[in-house]
């Protein structure tokens, strides 16, 4: 893979995480809910998290150091917005929204 004149070598292609909020009331009730002087602007808590269709509140792997992978990740969620770690790895992002960018850490 190259973006900006730099080649990307990796070992694991195309790790994906699909992420997405689950609410178990309709729309149009949160819909009422959010757009009310009430809500101060804040949008609905979700009432579950799912990561790849499965229920989760914290999504953990172990991943091999001596690997190179490649990660991507796509929010489909409604409202939520998703913090994304690596702990103990190096995380070097190459790409955001299928754009290539100026690689970053």
């Amino acid at each position: 893979y190259q973006t900006f004149g730099v080649t990307y070598d990796y070992d694991i292609d195309d790790f994906f995480f699909l992420a997405a909020d689950y609410y178990a009331s309709p729309a149009s009730k949160l819909l009422h809910q959010y757009l009310s002087p009430e809500s101060g602007g804040d949008e609905p808590m979700p009432d579950a998290f799912i990561v790849n269709g499965k229920l989760s509140d914290d999504l953990s792997v172990i991943a091999d150091k001596s690997k190179i992978y490649r990660v991507r990740v796509v929010n489909v969620a409604a409202f939520s917005m998703f913090k994304i770690t690596v702990d103990g790895m190096p995380l070097k992002i190459i790409e955001i929204d299928g754009q290539m960018v100026v690689p970053f850490s």
